[in-house]
């Protein structure tokens, strides 16, 4: 019984294989695609765009190299709002609050440090960095693109973290920039 049902089936799909498997394969072609304008960026911009449209599109390579980033911007908020820093401060001996200010700096700098974004970027090229090279753009506007985009995801995070980190710290805004 077994042996026939599976000769039946097989014998079915044999009827019509070549029609299933011409569908499966076929390619179809939109039939309202129509030529526009095209337009072109210079080189930086659109490298720089791809490489943020690849950090975006990876949760995790953007979860790991961006942890800096949330790091500042939470931890400046936090300390703002809060509160409870300045009764930490208060605690201080006299003359501890200078050391504030180079605390702050260590902080900012341990996070920035964790924000990188550049290494990672060259290791997921991997087998398609070749594609990058052999273009007619320089290796040098290449990591150009690789830092700017670094640049560009850590910026906001240092602009309102650090700012917002300081005055919860009783810090003038001069002192936090």
């Amino acid at each position: 019984v077994c042996l026939g049902s599976f000769f039946l089936v097989v014998w079915l799909f044999s009827l019509g294989y070549k029609n299933i498997l011409t569908r499966l394969l076929a390619v179809q072609v939109r039939s309202d695609y129509r030529m526009g304008a095209l337009r072109a960026d210079k080189a930086l911009p659109a490298l720089c765009k791809k490489e943020l449209r690849r950090l975006l599109g990876t949760p995790i390579y953007l979860m790991n190299t961006c942890f800096g980033g949330f790091l500042l911007l939470g931890g400046g908020i936090y300390v703002l709002v809060s509160g409870r820093i300045s009764d930490i401060l208060s605690q201080l001996p006299p003359g501890a609050d200078k050391n504030v200010v180079g605390a702050l700096a260590l902080i900012v700098c341990f996070c920035t440090m964790l924000t990188s974004t550049t290494a990672p970027s060259i290791s997921l090229e991997g087998g398609r960095l070749w594609i990058l090279r052999e273009s007619p753009v320089s290796t040098g506007e290449i990591f150009a693109a690789k830092i700017l985009t670094n640049l560009i995801v850590m910026f906001p995070s240092v602009l309102i973290g650090v700012p917002a980190a300081a005055i919860g710290c009783g810090l003038s805004f001069a002192e936090g920039l």
